[in-house]
């Protein structure tokens, strides 16, 4: 990814589709789409701004999360993927911030670097 990535809801949007999430819809109220394995629309976590809503892609790759030790460094999440037939191993960082912002740059890197 060549341009920075910011938080927001179309990174959140971009966060739920590599999770299974599909239909998805803006409104003023939010952005909505279908989670796997749930009837009807909902609306997507606020990933890249919520620690609640990032943790679960902390448990998914098994983060690591790093706060900044000085004023104006940033935080570091590493995602560690296992390797195996479908997904390269190795570990991805993120940096950002944000805790919430750092996870999602980690949680896209693993994805997408990851992929064979």
């Amino acid at each position: 990814m060549s341009e920075e990535i910011k938080a927001g809801r179309d990174l959140d949007a971009l966060i739920a589709e590599k999770r299974g999430w599909s239909d998805f819809s803006k409104c003023a109220m939010g952005v909505y789409g279908k989670a796997p394995g749930i009837d009807g629309r909902t609306e997507v976590p606020r990933f890249s701004t919520s620690m609640d809503a990032a943790l679960p892609l902390v448990e998914r790759f098994h983060m690591s999360i790093y706060a900044p030790l000085r004023a104006g460094e940033p935080w570091v999440a590493v995602a560690k993927v296992q390797g195996n037939g479908f997904l390269r191993g190795g570990r991805f960082n993120g940096e950002a911030s944000t805790a919430p912002l750092a996870i999602c740059k980690a949680f896209l890197a693993a994805v997408e670097g990851g992929e064979r």
